[in-house]
Formats: structure tokens, C-alpha cells, sequence
């Protein structure tokens, strides 16, 4: 697999530009792949390429998903320091407070996630990671059906892939307590 960043997308075919240190010039992303992994200009991807007679093309795509500082804290929840919590708790009120966060996701979409959590942080320990892997095919289906929330579902989707061992679940149970408590604060969609 190659890894490389996406630079630009052809304005009238959608299709996407690669730069990657294995290659000396843009490789060709076709629209398809572009569309499927919801790519950006500056998202990182790993590849794989075939080789045809206007140079590299794209076979095979995924979006290296990168977690924001924010989840990455949410993580480790039980490990900060109260001022470092108090960091947290700071940084969920502004996350829930933006207005696209606000304007699109509804607090009883929250709560429906957040009983699904606490179900399943509710499992006996060894059961808890797989549980927790299954809610991804949820989030996917969210997103789908509800484009405005795939930002927020996609990050969910991207903690969730990182989360390994059952005191994680605990602490993503408590990202999400948090993030339905500053709502509710917050306001915005019901």
C-alpha cells in the first residue's frame, strides 16, 4: 500500500489528484473513489495503483482517519488530570457548541446513540470491544440517511476503530455522557 495526500479534484469530472513520495507525479483517483471514501483535499489515504498508458490510476482506496485531540483525550479519559479533564470537559462545550454540530445533530439522536452505549458498557468485559465494533454499521447507516450528521458519525465510527480494550468502552461512555450533557446546554436541534 502507498500512502500519499489528496491535492485537488478535476472541477468538471470530480475525480481526484494523489501526491505521494513513490510517485513523481499526481496519481489519478477516479470520481467513484472519491465519492465512496468522502475525500477532501488534504486527507490523507493509503492506495494501491495499476499502472495504465497515462501513467498511475487508483484500484483501491481507504481515508487514513485521524482522531482530533479532543477524541484522542476522550481515549485516555481516566487517565487525565483534573485540569487536564477540566481541558476536556472545555473542549466537548465548544465541540457541541458549533454550529454545525448544534443545527444537525438532535439531542433524541444522541440519547438513542447513548442507550446503545450504555447497553453495551453494561456487557461483561470480554464482550465489551466487539459489542462497541458492532455499533459501527449504526453509524454508517446514520450517516446515510442523514448526510448533515456523517461528520459526527464518522468521527464516532474513527474512536470506535481505535478502541482495543474494555476500559476504553468505559471511557467512550463517558466522552459520550459528556457530549449529550453539553448539548442539552448547548442547545439547538431536538
Amino acid at each position: 500500500m502507498h500512502k500519499g495526500k489528496v491535492t485537488n479534484f478535476h472541477p468538471k469530472s470530480g475525480a481526484g489528484f494523489i501526491k505521494s513520495e513513490d510517485f513523481e507525479e499526481s496519481v489519478y483517483c477516479h470520481k467513484k473513489f472519491v465519492d465512496k471514501e468522502r475525500l477532501g483535499v488534504n486527507d490523507q489515504v493509503e492506495f494501491e495503483v495499476e499502472e495504465g498508458p497515462q501513467g498511475f490510476k487508483v484500484t483501491t482506496i481507504n481515508k487514513i482517519k485521524k482522531l482530533s485531540p479532543l477524541l484522542k483525550m476522550a481515549l485516555i479519559i481516566n487517565e487525565l488530570s483534573v485540569e487536564e479533564y477540566n481541558n476536556f470537559c472545555n473542549e466537548c462545550k465548544k465541540f457541541v457548541s458549533k454550529k454545525n454540530f448544534k443545527d444537525n445533530v438532535s439531542t433524541s439522536k444522541l440519547r438513542n446513540l447513548f442507550s446503545e452505549v450504555l447497553k453495551i458498557n453494561n456487557k461483561p468485559i470480554d464482550e465489551k470491544v466487539k459489542a462497541l465494533a458492532m455499533l459501527r454499521p449504526k453509524l454508517a447507516y446514520y450517516s446515510g440517511r442523514e448526510p448533515k450528521v456523517s461528520f459526527f458519525m464518522e468521527q464516532l465510527d474513527s474512536m470506535i476503530s481505535e478502541i482495543k480494550e474494555p476500559n476504553e468502552v468505559e471511557n467512550f461512555k463517558e466522552f459520550f455522557e459528556a457530549i449529550v450533557c453539553y448539548k442539552k446546554d448547548a442547545g439547538g436541534k431536538e
